[in-house]
């Protein structure tokens, strides 16, 4: 026990030295919370056969409702991905926004059938939820000021 306590001491004191904050990185800093997002990449969305699909219209309907799309991770404040699976003719799954290091920041679960239209029916409902979801976090922080992205009446 005591060692473990050692060792988190020494952990604790080594990562908080002075000067060694900047080591984090700006992407670490550059988005605290989903107020900060400026560009959103979306990234794989693995599993059913129409994922593919389900990532191209996201990345077609996002800008539709004022989230800009950037084609590289690097260049993105945030990453929205996902998984689907796909049985007896429905598609259901999870997609998510990520910092470029992997926080959380909000998710939402999938369920349609496997129809092209459907399909690109939730996949619009999706990014309008997204982009709906950052805009009211961000209202209530700002105290009714929003600055994401291109501003659109939601």
């Amino acid at each position: 026990m005591r060692r473990r306590q050692a060792i988190y001491l020494v952990f604790v004191s080594v990562a908080l030295l002075p000067g060694q904050v900047s080591s984090i990185g700006p992407a670490d800093t550059a988005v605290a919370n989903i107020c900060d997002i400026k560009k959103i990449h979306v990234g794989a969305i693995s599993g059913a056969a129409q994922s593919e699909r389900y990532r191209h219209f996201m990345d077609r309907y996002l800008p539709e409702f004022g989230i800009p799309v950037v084609s590289s991770p690097a260049e993105a404040d945030a990453i929205l991905s996902g998984s689907l699976s796909t049985r007896e003719q429905k598609i259901q799954g999870d997609i998510w926004l990520k910092t470029s290091t992997g926080v959380k920041l909000w998710s939402t679960e999938i369920k349609t059938s496997t129809d092209e239209a459907a399909v690109k029916k939730q996949a619009k409902k999706t990014a309008r939820r997204t982009a709906k979801h950052i805009r009211k976090q961000c209202k209530a922080r700002r105290g009714g000021r929003v600055t994401i992205g291109v501003q659109v009446g939601l």
